[in-house]
């Protein structure tokens, strides 16, 4: 990928084109010799660019070094190349680009094959990342703050212990003498011992003597907690440069960021709800973003609370059993569900719940009159796009 810079407030706005297939932390490392990183990042690196903006992941920043507002993955997007139904190559500008970037930004693969993806970047820098756990209602109290003052924030919530882990990584402040110099960031997190290690096996077959279940997501929260912060290129610091070795179900879905309380109370009411079984083996990873413009974006219009149900795989049999408590919560609120994760929403809920999905229907009956594009689960949400004619 080359870098083209141009003018911008903080030194220089620049711009990489990368083949759309291309790994994020393939991307990472080639951004990291040119002295550039991405702005926001998911929290995890090894998907590809194309599957990140066709599904709108997303990371923990609301705004860049220029004081952009960052939302999605895909509001990084500068402009495609994009191979549509009827093999034309053609280049689309997202950033400013009118109606039909506000759909290519986020398409799910509908309107078209990726073929290359410019993205907005920034300078690569270095970030203090800190770790600390409190009770429920002084996470929330916190939160506003938190995002005033850093950069990147993750909060995960343990409901055996109703607790917040606190994940804060922000920009060094200039030194000021001889004091505790930061901690290298260490290369993977021991908290995987609680889903896929011996402790693992331990609780699954005793959860139920008393106080051992407590006593080892104590050990998982506090997990990487230190009196001196981590320290390392941000792009390490937000993100798990590895592949996602961890087999486990997610459920997640945006909020209207204003409506954080109601709707952290009701997931934490939900989870009470279900047995010591189930709820024992969940933990809730929320993180926040700005907004963004995309029409298929769940961070569109809006900024935005993403709450994401994390269950391992052992207990997949009880999943039924966990989105029966969790999915009217979210449908109530307003919740607008991932398009990378388990959507057990109905298609009628899912279009209600994009404020703009007419005009991305209408935009891919345009772009791929035949469905060339479709597939079986998203052919549900556009039943109006005539059956696919291509023949192999």
């Amino acid at each position: 990928c080359t870098p083209l810079e141009g003018p911008g407030e903080c030194g220089a706005v620049a711009f990489v084109e990368v083949e759309a297939g291309t790994k994020i932390w393939q991307l990472n490392a080639a951004l990291d010799e040119l002295g550039y990183v991405l702005p926001t990042l998911g929290n995890v690196t090894g998907q590809s660019v194309g599957g990140v903006i066709s599904t709108a992941t997303h990371g923990k920043r609301m705004f860049g070094s220029d004081g952009s507002t960052i939302g999605t993955l895909s509001s990084l997007v500068e402009r495609v190349r994009l191979v549509t139904a009827d093999g034309t190559v053609e280049v689309v500008q997202v950033a400013g680009g009118g109606d039909r970037g506000r759909a290519v930004a986020v398409s799910v693969g509908m309107l078209g094959v990726l073929s290359t993806v410019t993205l907005r970047v920034e300078r690569k820098h270095e970030l203090e990342f800190s770790i600390s756990t409190c009770g429920f209602e002084e996470g929330l109290r916190r939160l506003p703050g938190l995002l005033e003052q850093s950069e990147a924030v993750s909060l995960v919530y343990w409901p055996t212990l109703d607790s917040w882990r606190l994940e804060v990584a922000t920009r060094p402040a200039p030194a000021a003498g001889e004091g505790p110099r930061p901690l290298p960031m260490p290369e993977q997190s021991r908290l995987k011992l609680f889903f896929c290690g011996a402790l693992n096996v331990l609780l699954s077959y005793y959860y139920w003597v008393p106080g051992l279940l407590h006593l080892a997501h104590r050990i998982a929260i506090a997990d990487g907690q230190s009196d001196r912060p981590y320290r390392g290129p941000s792009d390490r610091v937000v993100a798990l440069n590895v592949e996602m070795d961890l087999e486990h179900h997610e459920l997640e879905f945006a909020f209207d960021f204003e409506r954080r309380a109601e709707v952290l109370h009701a997931y934490r009411d939900a989870l009470r709800r279900l047995p010591p079984s189930i709820a024992a083996w969940c933990i809730i990873d929320v993180r926040v973003t700005g907004s963004d413009e995309a029409w298929l974006s769940p961070a569109h219009g809006r900024p935005t609370l993403w709450v994401d149900v994390v269950v391992p795989m052992r207990i997949k049999k009880h999943f039924n059993k966990l989105c029966k408590e969790v999915v009217p919560v979210a449908e109530a609120f307003g919740g607008r569900p991932h398009w990378g994760k388990i959507n057990p929403c109905s298609a009628e809920y899912t279009r209600a719940s994009f404020p703009c999905f007419a005009e991305f229907a209408a935009t891919r009956r345009e772009m791929d009159p035949q469905g060339v594009f479709g597939n079986v689960w998203l052919d549900k949400f556009f039943e109006d796009v005539t059956e696919c004619s291509v023949v192999v």
